[in-house]
């Protein structure tokens, strides 16, 4: 019986310390767009006179987009007129360029990053239904994870960008691009070698590489709250133990 007692202790104690270690660390936001993806795996939106590609990446979130001039007369971007809207609030992208207009020479590309700043979600809805899968690394180990799908009704991020584009530095006639973007995935790990496994293309030319539809957030309470339920554990640590020492000795 003492036998029986002190097993049920142990198990009991395991899972407390199973439970404090639980808790998603990581989110891993795969974004969607009805725009369709190059052979970069990049979102694009291609013409004979313009070429506008975007990657997502980085902690927290990093859109980078490319405008390509295709043609051998130049383009103009006006940055204070172009805009990102996330939740219908407008932030002029002149902020991130520094930059009010800007030239695109023929046959030629400019950049910008823009950082999202996206948060962890605490509480994800209960709809959809969250689904528990699995996948391969690259090196054959098994993650466990979490992952809920939306889509462009949905999805509890979505952005657009404005762009004003136009063949003269007078901007008449100007070419009005808006593309639209959101979070079609959003999956749980509780570990950063899952996430980067899971942000990796793990088979194919780029395997290793990093995909440009996704991006990781990190907890920012994971680390705060487990040093209070570590510390809760080592009092009941003490407790159990006690309780083993005393039926120990009553079994002597």
């Amino acid at each position: 019986m003492l036998i029986f007692y002190r097993n049920f202790l142990l198990m009991a104690l395991s899972g407390l310390f199973l439970s404090c270690a639980t808790g998603p660390r990581i989110q891993v936001f795969t974004m969607g767009s009805p725009l369709p993806k190059d052979v970069h795996e990049e979102f694009a939106m291609t013409t004979d006179s313009l070429v506008v590609a975007y990657s997502f990446s980085g902690e927290s979130g990093s859109m980078t987009m490319g405008i390509f001039n295709p043609t051998e007369s130049p383009l103009f971007v006006n940055w204070r007129n172009s805009a990102l809207i996330i939740d219908q609030k407008s932030t002029p992208l002149v902020i991130f360029k520094g930059l009010d207009t800007e030239v695109i020479p023929p046959k030629s590309m400019v950049l910008i990053e823009v950082p999202l700043q996206v948060a962890f979600v605490p509480n994800l809805p209960r709809d959809p239904v969250a689904e528990r899968t699995s996948f391969y690394g690259s090196n054959g180990y098994v993650f466990q994870i979490i992952q809920r799908d939306y889509n462009q009704y949905t999805a509890p991020l979505k952005l657009r960008t404005h762009l004003v584009i136009a063949k003269s530095e007078t901007f008449i006639n100007p070419n009005i691009q808006n593309h639209h973007f959101f979070v079609r995935q959003i999956s749980e790990h509780r570990s950063e070698q899952s996430a980067l496994a899971f942000m990796r293309y793990q088979k194919g030319p780029k395997n290793g590489q990093l995909q440009p539809d996704r991006f990781a957030v990190q907890n920012p309470d994971i680390d705060e709250g487990n040093d209070g339920d570590f510390a809760i554990a080592g009092v009941v640590l003490a407790l159990l133990l006690a309780i083993l020492s005393n039926m120990s000795n009553s079994g002597d």
